[in-house]
């Protein structure tokens, strides 16, 4: 399995996200508010392709092990696997639930303070 530390590259961080554009988009601006939305996105995108690969393995042994889970993500930025349960008398459920949500924060403070204060 590759290691995140050994990724030969990152593909889509690059210049947009430079300090010089953080700082020209202006401290506690909407433009870096934008800015940094747009880097949250970007970085959500290149750890998803390490993520999802590795959990769809996993997922694939343990059904090799006869589990029967199923992909039912549903949003950017989760992989989630679950296995129907039979409808029993409290109703349908789920025998086992693997899930992955991936959370990325990016901020620029939004305070009008400078730096410094």
């Amino acid at each position: 399995m590759q290691s995140i530390l050994d990724c030969e590259e990152v593909k889509v961080i690059d210049e947009r996200f430079s300090k010089a554009a953080f700082d020209a988009a202006g401290w506690g601006s909407e433009d870096s508010r934008s800015l940094c939305g747009q880097l949250d996105a970007e970085i959500q995108r290149e750890l998803m392709e390490i993520i999802k690969p590795v959990m769809y393995k996993i997922v694939g042994k343990l059904n090799a092990m006869g589990h029967a889970l199923n992909d039912v993500s549903d949003e950017f930025g989760e992989i989630h696997f679950r296995e129907p349960l039979e409808s029993t008398a409290r109703g349908r459920g789920f025998k086992t639930i693997v899930a992955a949500d991936l959370v990325v924060t990016v901020g620029y403070p939004q305070s009008q303070r400078t730096p410094d204060a």
